[in-house]
């Protein structure tokens, strides 16, 4: 299974008008700058009301943050300064900045700094 990174879409609207997710958009931005993740990656969005049923089959109601990548591959090495957090048996980071620090080790990307 291919590592699934979960994302909310641009231009949400609630009763405070329009915005964005600035961690999904921060996330979007490190696939804009390398685009060959889109292939190794199965990239999905998910609503912005909750429940997130998409997230919660794999890794349960209490953990419906997005963004979310859940890592696909139960033996890939995960490096100690990625805060892996586990759920139903699987392996997931849940913030911007973790997220792109697993990308870093697991794909060969540059790291956040």
């Amino acid at each position: 299974m291919k590592d699934i990174l979960f994302l909310l879409p641009a231009d949400l609207v609630d009763e405070d008008g329009r915005w964005y997710c600035r961690e999904c958009a921060e996330v979007c931005g490190v696939l804009a700058y390398y685009p060959r993740l889109a292939d190794v990656l199965d990239i999905r969005e998910v609503a912005h009301p909750k429940p997130r049923a998409a997230i919660v089959e794999l890794i349960g109601e209490a953990h419906q943050n997005a963004p979310t990548l859940v890592i696909g591959d139960d033996a890939r090495v995960v490096p100690a300064q990625v805060p892996v957090k586990q759920a139903n048996g699987r392996r997931f980071v849940d913030d911007a900045k973790s997220i792109g620090l697993y990308l870093a080790a697991a794909y060969g990307i540059g790291r956040p700094h």
